[in-house]
């Protein structure tokens, strides 16, 4: 979650109010919100005896709940009466993962950024065990919250001394790597950095547990990685996206139709592409990166398909007239040339072209990583083929035993 998602139905100053003028004790959360009344109770019962870790367990499920996330200010409240009064006696990096999801229920970017610098000038005061890599975690989240106030050079500013720090811890956390490259998600986001953005969210996609991010967050997140993919000038390859969870949760609903759209650029299906965006102009036009980029993403259609072209060639050192590859991959002969210059660039083939006889002749091509759907092609094709070979062979069996039992 992030700070800026969701309504907040305290204001920015009532919130700076708040975490100025003192903490709250537990009377006021149960006059407050007396329906958790027997959660509070439950806190205070742990808090008289000193049961640190079953606290911390314990306010951990109560922010989890989905019931509670939208009550106005109801984390920052718990943390600042239950919490903050023992977060010396508390294992810092829980604590410092409790303070980041209270920070998401204060109004702005700024406050939210000073509720979490305090946070962290007092982990920094402790130096218990791991409180390095929880100061690190509400740096990157502050980080984040920059990127959301305009601040990017300073958010950059701050990724980027948190990385230098993390390569000096052993075994930084999962949740640390996660804070880590989502961070930096949300910096070349903003910087429309697409192909650094896509690589950077497939990595921060396999520290993080699916399970733990809401629907709202996954779909968000799934969004902005196919978006990522198709308007990211060095990525050619979907195999492993479109296979992704995340990614398949775009199947069905409102975003059915980027999926698709992901799924025509893959398969190099240039008519398909233009009848998505025929088809649901609205949702189309309603994303102006796509809008704007439209002639890039028929260019790497065409690029696909070329590249496709070649790997259904299985001779070493193919080599292709120009006409065919410009048929195969739809664009004017005249701009075959062009296209493949532009593939060699990009490094997706490497070969030579003879001018003179119009041909292409190939030495290397880029790996493709395969759908599901194109998995089973490959893999009927080979039973096909292998059907074939026996019958081939009962059918010389047949004819010249004889020189099979010579062999």
């Amino acid at each position: 979650n992030r700070a800026n998602e969701g309504p907040r139905k305290r204001s920015d100053l009532e919130s700076r109010a708040f975490t100025k003028q003192g903490m709250p004790s537990m009377d006021t959360l149960v006059g407050t919100w007396p329906q958790h009344a027997a959660v509070f109770a439950e806190m205070g019962a742990l808090l008289e005896k000193k049961l640190w870790h079953e606290l911390t367990v314990n306010v951990e499920a109560f922010y989890t709940e989905e019931d509670v996330r939208g009550q106005g200010t109801l984390l920052l409240q718990v943390y600042e009466a239950v919490l903050r009064p023992i977060e010396d006696k508390l294992q810092p990096f829980r604590l410092a993962k409790l303070a980041v999801q209270a920070s998401e229920q204060i109004d702005s970017p700024e406050s939210a950024i000073e509720f979490l610098n305090d946070a962290s000038k007092r982990v920094e005061q402790m130096r218990t065990p791991g409180w390095e890599q929880a100061d690190l975690l509400l740096q990157l989240s502050m980080a984040s919250l920059q990127v959301q106030g305009g601040k990017h050079a300073a958010a950059k500013t701050t990724i980027q001394e948190s990385k230098v720090k993390m390569d000096c811890i052993q075994d930084p956390l999962p949740e640390l790597q996660a804070a880590f490259y989502l961070a930096s998600c949300d910096s070349l986001k903003a910087n429309h950095q697409f192909s650094q953005y896509y690589k950077n969210a497939l990595t921060y996609l396999a520290y993080v547990d699916l399970k733990t991010m809401p629907a709202e967050d996954k779909t968000m997140f799934a969004v902005d990685l196919v978006l990522a993919a198709l308007l990211g000038e060095d990525t050619y390859t979907f195999g492993e996206l479109l296979r992704h969870p995340l990614v398949e949760g775009l199947r069905e609903g409102p975003h059915q139709w980027l999926h698709g759209l992901l799924e025509n650029v893959d398969s190099e299906d240039l008519e398909g592409f233009e009848a998505i965006t025929n088809q649901h102009a609205n949702y189309f036009n309603a994303q102006p990166l796509l809008v704007q980029n439209k002639a890039k993403i028929e260019q790497k259609v065409a690029l696909l398909a070329l590249v496709n072209r070649i790997i259904g060639a299985s001779a070493v050192n193919a080599e292709f007239t120009f006409d065919s590859l410009a048929k195969f991959s739809k664009v004017p002969v005249a701009r075959i040339e062009i296209l493949i210059m532009k593939a060699i660039s990009l490094h997706l083939i490497s070969g030579h072209m003879d001018e003179v006889k119009q041909t292409l002749t190939v030495t290397w091509v880029m790996p493709k990583q395969l759908t599901d759907k194109e998995v089973k092609q490959r893999g009927d094709s080979v039973d096909t083929w292998s059907k074939h070979i026996y019958n081939v062979l009962l059918d010389m069996e047949n004819e010249v035993p004889e020189l099979l039992l010579e062999a």
